[in-house]
């Protein structure tokens, strides 16, 4: 799913999100790995292209029960605080987005390493849009 938002098949990507999502849901349960995960791309797909809001609230939602159940420094955990930063910033909420943002790159860097490549793709996908501006 990842995949196709990356390569702008955004509908395909949000319907076969979805569709996961609830699957992973019913059979695994809510804060499965898995599903978190799925929650974390989804919000991201949303965040990207889809609906802002509906990004921002389920990466919120993702971001807390992740960090609840893996840390705060948890690629999952930091994906979802991706996504949610690029929602505030889709949603004009710059200020926190772009707090967001540094906080969730530093973690990365912290946790994963510079070079590691989750690191650098959300250094590359944060630091151009308006929530790493200026900072």
């Amino acid at each position: 799913m990842l995949i196709s938002v990356l390569q702008g098949s955004t509908e395909q990507a949000l319907a076969l999100g979805e569709e996961t999502l609830t699957r992973s849901r019913r059979r695994l349960g809510a804060d499965a790995l898995t599903t978190l995960n799925a929650c974390a791309i989804l919000a991201f797909a949303n965040a990207q292209d889809g609906d802002a809001e509906q990004g921002r609230a389920l990466g919120e939602d993702t971001r807390g029960r992740a960090r609840n159940l893996l840390g705060p420094d948890h690629p999952i955990t930091l994906g979802a605080a991706a996504a949610v930063s690029i929602s505030l910033a889709r949603l004009g909420a710059t200020d926190q987005a772009r707090t967001l943002a540094a906080d969730t790159v530093t973690r990365a860097r912290s946790r994963l390493g510079p070079d590691h490549s989750f690191t650098r793709f959300l250094t590359q996908l944060l630091a151009p849009a308006p929530p790493l501006a200026g900072t």
